[in-house]
């Protein structure tokens, strides 16, 4: 739910940044296989089994999660993806629940002849889908990560619920601007904790018409997901690890960061502590000198966490 707040802040900023001018699309590189006549991409580096399926947050995909997939293919193949829409995979015109998505990836593993067992691993938004995953295929699963995932049953506060409404009611005319062909890659704003050597990638990949209207299409199907997730609520043993950001995501406006900070202690983490509930296999983590984005503020706890799981899953072969 915080990674929603942060897009939509960017969308703010991406609302003033636009100027008329016509982009060419990006090349699909090699890398994309066809499901149902479009393009997905994936990616994967490493060997060995259970293969590590990773599924970023809302408005994020697989340049968000390199060093992390470069990291834990030293122990086993460690695959991204990209959703539709997102990064270098062609936008559907499918409803984005996480049903839909969760389809898309399991034909997706299937055409790319990425066989079962698989750990799981989702951020933010990503959580949530890898937690349907589980529930809908639960005989492909081996484990489940989930870092700083979207738990069950919380809201934000009632201002910035309003902010992210009101930012994200601009993304269908932005949607319609980059279909225009009008959106400058350059002018693109980059989060802050984004990487420099990934800034020029993440501007290319966001100046699209699909980027807009699958993260606009994903913020309307966020409460069907949710209560799709939600319907299932015991994951049994499956071996699972939560881990959690201590810090309170900073990307809100400065007169509204005491409301998050207060939100992160009360709500957040206490959230992220039951879904450690959902299985009686579980560790939960708190990494304590991350906001939200713990894949940039302390990669080694996750990397460190999926590790101990995937060694708890071999463990007994």
């Amino acid at each position: 739910m915080k990674r929603i707040l942060t897009t939509a802040l960017v969308a703010v900023a991406l609302v003033t940044s636009i100027r008329a001018m016509a982009q060419e699309p990006p090349t699909a590189p090699a890398q994309t296989i066809t499901i149902d006549g479009r393009q997905q991409y994936l990616s994967c580096l490493g060997e060995g089994s259970p293969t590590i399926v990773v599924d970023a947050g809302m408005g994020e995909w697989s340049l968000h999660w390199l060093g992390i997939q470069a990291s834990l293919a030293a122990t086993t193949r460690t695959c991204l993806y990209d959703r539709a829409g997102y990064g270098l995979s062609a936008m559907s015109d499918q409803p984005r629940t996480a049903e839909q998505i969760v389809g898309e990836l399991h034909a997706l593993l299937a055409a790319a002849r990425i066989e079962p067992p698989y750990l799981l691993m989702g951020h933010s938004l990503g959580g949530a889908h890898m937690r349907f995953y589980a529930q809908r295929y639960p005989d492909q699963v081996a484990g489940l990560a989930l870092i700083d995932s979207t738990p069950p049953d919380h809201a934000l506060p009632e201002a910035l619920q309003q902010l992210m409404a009101e930012s994200y009611a601009q993304f269908p005319q932005l949607a319609a601007l980059a279909a225009q062909g009008v959106m400058q890659p350059a002018q693109m704003p980059v989060p802050p904790y984004l990487p420099a050597e990934l800034a020029a990638q993440y501007q290319q990949q966001i100046a699209t018409e699909g980027f807009f209207a699958t993260l606009y299409g994903e913020y309307q199907a966020l409460a069907e997901t949710m209560a799709q997730v939600n319907a299932v609520r015991d994951l049994g043993d499956l071996p699972l690890v939560v881990v959690a950001a201590r810090r309170a995501d900073d990307s809100v406006p400065a007169e509204m960061l005491p409301i998050m900070e207060a939100y992160q202690a009360e709500v957040w983490l206490p959230a992220q502590a039951a879904l450690a509930q959902l299985s009686t296999r579980s560790r939960f983590i708190v990494a304590e000198h991350s906001r939200h984005h713990i894949q940039y503020d302390e990669p080694d706890v996750i990397v460190e966490a999926v590790g101990a799981l995937f060694q708890e899953i071999t463990a007994g072969r």
